[in-house]
């Protein structure tokens, strides 16, 4: 049987080991409090200030102005030419005496009503005696119905009232009364480079209430 040798055994010397390190510890740690008894504070860390941020500001976005638009071309319209115009000749020395020449005829037949003439048609016996014609609506008169009426008169070559229209009317039976006084009246007819005409003209016809 192999018997172990008491030198090569390391668990044996171990614990004394220990004890030796023990005690030099403990020898160290009382002469380090007896000899350095002073302990210096550590320094203090310096605050440093850190500078102020820097905020960037981003300067505020400006819209391009738009130009007008372009202007519109102007539209030259060129004067006719000369065989256009023909024989027709601008006097710029107006006589205000000199007479104007008439409108042309409305038709070559005698169907055409003028509208404007030389010497337009009027009553016979003036325009008082056509307003003592009409005849005042009764119901006009009680309601108190006042106005004037505008007839359309187509006056023949005689001075006789062939048709009447009413232009503007007032209602309550006025307009009827005036057309009626209106073709009873008998009318020196138009004249047109000195000849009578058939002509329209428009007849006011009041009506008022006695006061």
């Amino acid at each position: 049987m192999v018997k172990k040798s008491p030198s090569a055994d390391l668990r044996a010397g171990s614990r004394k080991v220990f004890e030796i390190g023990m005690i030099v510890s403990l020898a160290l740690a009382i002469a380090a409090f007896k000899f350095f008894p002073e302990t210096r504070a550590t320094k203090a860390l310096e605050v440093v200030e850190a500078p102020p941020p820097i905020i960037l500001t981003t300067p505020p976005t400006t819209q391009p102005e738009t130009p007008p638009p372009p202007a519109r071309p102007r539209v030259i319209i060129e004067a006719p030419p000369d065989e256009v115009l023909g024989d027709i000749t601008l006097d710029t020395d107006l006589n205000p005496d000199s007479r104007v020449p008439p409108p042309p005829s409305p038709a070559d037949d005698d169907d055409g009503w003028f509208e404007a003439v030389e010497a337009p048609p009027k009553p016979a016996e003036g325009y008082a005696a056509l307003q003592a014609l009409v005849v005042y609506p009764e119901m006009a008169r009680r309601i108190g119905i006042e106005g004037t009426v505008v007839i359309l008169a187509y006056v023949e070559k005689d001075g006789t009232i062939s048709k009447t229209e009413v232009l503007k009317g007032i209602g309550f039976g006025c307009d009827e009364a005036a057309a009626k006084a209106v073709e009873k009246t008998r009318f020196i007819p138009g004249l047109q480079r000195e000849k009578p005409v058939r002509v329209k003209i428009a007849v006011q016809v009041k009506f008022r209430l006695g006061r």
